[in-house]
């Protein structure tokens, strides 16, 4: 199909995924080259263990990178319907306090209903999502359990 596709950036500030496995990267490297100027030498233990997580991250990342790009090249589009939303308020250290983001969904696809509860990457009204509002979702017909906010992604 030539659906349109994300753009990388749109990517990293929208998918929790992404963004972790770009994170767990740059950390692992960055660690690294902090702990060599700090004491310049490697420590081979710390060295294989941060290794280990760059290479995880990089799986990681190209794995869900060509989860969501396959699903927006080859998937259709879906009405899916706004069930509910919930905010999830939790206080943190030093007063601060740390907000996220449920919405539950329904849609149909090849005959069955779906009604699964997913995390938002920001607050619904700020994304276009409202209760009992329709919203597209794009989705592999193989794979009708994952999918992703098309609006959300390509904005």
């Amino acid at each position: 199909m030539n659906n349109p596709t994300p753009k990388f950036s749109s990517l990293y500030f929208r998918d929790f995924n992404i963004k972790s496995a770009i994170q767990m990267i740059v950390g692992s490297v960055v660690f690294q080259g902090i702990a060599y100027l700090g004491f310049e030498t490697f420590y081979l233990p710390i060295v294989m263990i941060l290794l280990g997580l760059t290479f995880i991250g990089i799986a990681w990342l190209i794995t869900r990178y060509n989860q969501i790009m396959t699903t927006f090249r080859e998937g259709v589009t879906v009405k899916a319907k706004v069930t509910e939303r919930e905010r999830i308020v939790s206080r943190q250290e030093k007063g601060r306090t740390r907000r996220s983001y449920y919405a539950k969904i329904t849609y149909t696809v090849g005959g069955e209903t779906y009604s699964p509860r997913t995390r938002l990457p920001d607050d619904p009204l700020f994304l276009g999502i409202d209760d009992d509002n329709m919203i597209d979702i794009i989705l592999l017909e193989e794979k009708p359990k994952t999918f992703f906010f098309k609006q959300v992604l390509l904005t």
